[in-house]
C-alpha cells in the first residue's frame, strides 16, 4: 500500500513565542529605552555588563550614597521630641529610661523595631501595586537618596538622584578621582558611571533651553575669581531613533552659551559638556576634568592606577 505522504508544519514565527520565554530581541541599547522613565531632575546613568542592570544599580547605588553621606551630611533629628511619625516618640523614650533598667530598654528597643517594620502588602492588591511602580519606571535602590529608574536597555540602567543638597556632577568627579588615586574598587559590573545634573525630553528646541540652564547653574556654583579654560562638546545618541536630532546645530547653540573667556579645546578640556540622547530621554550635565579622569569610566581608571600606582591627578 503506498504510504501517505504528510503535509509538512509550518515553521512558526517568532511572534508566535512572545511571551512563552524566548527573549524578545533588542538593539544594543534598545530601540526606545527610556519609555518609563519621566525627565526632570539631576540622573546618573550606568553602563554596565548584559544582564548585570539590576546588581550594577544596586553597586551604585551604594557606593553614591556612602560618598554623599560624606559629602553631604543629613540632619540629625532632635531625640527628645516627636515629629509626629512615630520616630520622635521612640527615642523619647529610650532617653527616659535609665541605664540600669534593662526591662525598659528592651521594651523601648521593641517598641522602635515596630515603629520601622513595614507593612506587609495585601494579598489581593500586591500584584498590582508592584505592576503600577513598574509601570512608573522606578523602584527603590539601596539608600534613600538614589532611587533606580527601570529603563529598558542593554547593559544601560539609570539612577535618579531624589536629595537636592547633593550635586551629582562634583559627587562623581569625586568617585572617581578617588578611584584613579587609590585603586581601590568598589563594583564589580559597572563600567562608566555618567552624572546629568539636567533632564528633558528629546526635542530640539528644548534641548537647547535645558542646556542653557544646565550651563548657568554650573557656573553660579563656581568662586566668582575663577578665569576662563578649555571647553568641549560630547554629544552622544544610544538609540536609532535619536540620530534625527540636528547634532552640529545643537552643538554650535550650546558652544554660544558658555562664557567668552572658555575657547574650544577636544583634546584636553576642563570642563565637558555631554549630552547623551536616550530615545525620548535627554541627559545635559558639565563636567571638570572629564577627559582626564578617563571619561568617568571606573574599568579604565582601575587599570591606570594599578600600572602607574603613584599617579596625581592634577
Amino acid at each position: 500500500s503506498a504510504m501517505s505522504s504528510k503535509p509538512k508544519k509550518k515553521r512558526k514565527s517568532a511572534a508566535a513565542y512572545a511571551g512563552k520565554g524566548m527573549k524578545h530581541k533588542r538593539t544594543k541599547w534598545g530601540n526606545n529605552p527610556c519609555a518609563k522613565v519621566t525627565p526632570g531632575g539631576p540622573v546618573v546613568l550606568i553602563t554596565c555588563d548584559d544582564t548585570k542592570e539590576k546588581k550594577a544599580a544596586i553597586e551604585v547605588a551604594c557606593w553614591l550614597t556612602a560618598v554623599a553621606d560624606e559629602m553631604y551630611p543629613k540632619e540629625s533629628a532632635p531625640t527628645g521630641e516627636g515629629d509626629g511619625d512615630g520616630e520622635g516618640e521612640g527615642a523619647g523614650i529610650e532617653s527616659k529610661t535609665e541605664p540600669g533598667s534593662v526591662a525598659d530598654e528592651l521594651e523601648a528597643e521593641l517598641r522602635a523595631l515596630r515603629q520601622q517594620k513595614p507593612s506587609k502588602p495585601k494579598a489581593q492588591g500586591g500584584a498590582g501595586q508592584d505592576k503600577s511602580r513598574d509601570a512608573q519606571g522606578e523602584s527603590s535602590a539601596s539608600g534613600e537618596r538614589f532611587v533606580t529608574s527601570n529603563i529598558d536597555g542593554k547593559a544601560l540602567t539609570m539612577l535618579r538622584c531624589k536629595d537636592p543638597k547633593v550635586n551629582v556632577s562634583a559627587l562623581l568627579t569625586k568617585v572617581m578621582r578617588d578611584t584613579l588615586e587609590t585603586g581601590v574598587q568598589n563594583t564589580r559590573f559597572t563600567n562608566r558611571v555618567i552624572p546629568f545634573t539636567h533632564s528633558c525630553f528629546t526635542k530640539g528646541d528644548l534641548i537647547k533651553t535645558t542646556a542653557e540652564q544646565a550651563i548657568k547653574a554650573f557656573f553660579a556654583s563656581e568662586p566668582s575669581d575663577s578665569k576662563g579654560g578649555k571647553f568641549a562638546v560630547s554629544w552622544k545618541c544610544r538609540s536609532g531613533k535619536s540620530n534625527q536630532l540636528d547634532k552640529m546645530d545643537g552643538i554650535k547653540h550650546i558652544a554660544k552659551c558658555m562664557p567668552e573667556d572658555f575657547v574650544v579645546d577636544l583634546n584636553d578640556p576642563d570642563i565637558t559638556v555631554l549630552v547623551n540622547v536616550i530615545g525620548r530621554f535627554t541627559g545635559i550635565g558639565l563636567i571638570r576634568d572629564y577627559k582626564r579622569l578617563s571619561e568617568f569610566n571606573v574599568v579604565a581608571s582601575l587599570s591606570i592606577c594599578r600600572e602607574t600606582p603613584n599617579r596625581f591627578v592634577a
